[in-house]
Order: structure tokens, then C-alpha cells, then sequence
């Protein structure tokens, strides 16, 4: 019975290893981030596309290199202006989207979203999210972040659509002043979402006229931390085995 029950451990350090090791081979759809601005001026978008970026791996990066400015392509407005983009999605997996946005002389609604980073199949899956924000008000009027997720401003997403959870309520900053907000789910470990085979990360939020908002953004899925134990153990029993 003792021979048994270590061939099934090692059967079971075999499957898991292949699962976890098998996310290295994650796909990326394009475009990789989709950005959109709309304000009573007109609307504007921006396609970054997986060729704009760059790969180490199974892993992708952007990270623009100046300032880009939002304009509708018809009357030639500016929307909106965007600094400090960057966008990671690592075959782990794990997506992060990073911006500052200035909104443009009206209230503006901003939308980021990732490409569908996708993965060999995850078994006993955890997750978490956290995100952040500082809004500042340009303009001597106050500034005011309204998430558009129910309230929220930052939405996690898996298995093509299956919602993680929204976070970052809306909120709102004094008179030339500036103020940080964030956010963290679930607040302490993470949360078991069972199989999973993709990820994605959205912002959606209108911003006051004129004023700027800084955001950031992590989300990781990784293998239940049991699942992990029993790999380790497995491979022990192997060694002792031998």
C-alpha cells in the first residue's frame, strides 16, 4: 500500500508540474490594450498592438515613450491626453495596466482594456487583484473619479467574461489638491477560483474636465497554495524513493 500511495504522489507531481509549467505557453490576443476617451467633444481611440510592444518569452511588454494625445478623427479635437503607459501580461499569468490620463476640457470617459491573455488549463486556481489611483485637480475647481463598474472603476476578469471582482469607488478630491485611493481583493491572500484558462483586466471611469488621474493595476492567478504543498511533497517522496 505504501508503494501505491507514492506512485499516485508522483503521479499527481507530474500533473501539476505540466499544469504549472504549462502556462509558459499563454496566447495574447490583438490588440493587446484597447484605449478609448469620450467627452462632449467627440470620442477617440487608441489600438496597441502586440507588435508595438515586447516579448521576453511568453511574456509581453509596452510601455509608450512620450506623451499621446487622444484626438476624434473627425473634427480633430483633442479628447484627452495619455502619459505613462505601460501594460505587462506574463505567462504566469498575471496583467498589470498602468496610465496617467488628463481629461480634456469637458468630463471624459476613459476605457483600458487588456488583450485576453490565455493559458493552458489552471487547475485549483487562487487569485487577487489590487489597484490604486491619485486623482489630482488641475483646475482649481475640485476633480471627481466616477467608476463606471457599478461605482467602480477597475473590473477582473476570467475564463472569457467570469467576473473576479470590481474595485475602486468613485471619489472625489478637494481644490487644488490631489488624493490616493486603493484597493485590494480579497485584502489579505487570495480567493480559490477552481480551472481556469484566461485572464483580462478593464479599467471604465469618467473623470472631471481638465483633470488627472493616475492608475495602476495588478492581476494574478496562480496555483492554490495546497496544490504547491503537494508538489513539493511529492517530489520528496520521489527522492527519498530513489
Amino acid at each position: 500500500m505504501r508503494m501505491r500511495a507514492q506512485n499516485v504522489m508522483a503521479l499527481c507531481a507530474i500533473g501539476l508540474a505540466a499544469g504549472v509549467m504549462g502556462t509558459a505557453q499563454a496566447g495574447i490576443t490583438d490588440p493587446a490594450i484597447t484605449i478609448t476617451a469620450t467627452n462632449s467633444q467627440g470620442i477617440a481611440s487608441m489600438l496597441i498592438t502586440l507588435s508595438q510592444g515586447r516579448w521576453s518569452g511568453g511574456d509581453w511588454s509596452f510601455a509608450a515613450g512620450s506623451e499621446l494625445e487622444l484626438r476624434d478623427p473627425t473634427s480633430g479635437a483633442r479628447i484627452a491626453v495619455l502619459r505613462d503607459l505601460t501594460c505587462e501580461m506574463i505567462a504566469d499569468p498575471q496583467v498589470t495596466v498602468n496610465f496617467t490620463a488628463v481629461a480634456g476640457i469637458t468630463d471624459t470617459t476613459f476605457s483600458f482594456s487588456s488583450g485576453l491573455l490565455s493559458y493552458p488549463s489552471l487547475a485549483n486556481s487562487v487569485a487577487f487583484a489590487t489597484v490604486g489611483t491619485t486623482v489630482t485637480d488641475n483646475d482649481s475647481n475640485g476633480a471627481m473619479i466616477t467608476g463606471l463598474y457599478g461605482g467602480d472603476a477597475y473590473r477582473a476578469s476570467y475564463n472569457s467574461g467570469t467576473v473576479f471582482d470590481t474595485l475602486l469607488a468613485s471619489y472625489s478630491v478637494p481644490i487644488d489638491d490631489s488624493q490616493t485611493a486603493s484597493e485590494r481583493s480579497p485584502a489579505a491572500g487570495s480567493t480559490l477560483i477552481g480551472t481556469t484558462f484566461d485572464m483580462q483586466a478593464d479599467w471604465n471611469f469618467t473623470l472631471s474636465a481638465n483633470d488627472q488621474v493616475g492608475g495602476t493595476s495588478l492581476f494574478r492567478i496562480v496555483p492554490a497554495p495546497g496544490s504547491i504543498a503537494l508538489f513539493g511533497l511529492a517530489g520528496l517522496v520521489s527522492r527519498r524513493r530513489r
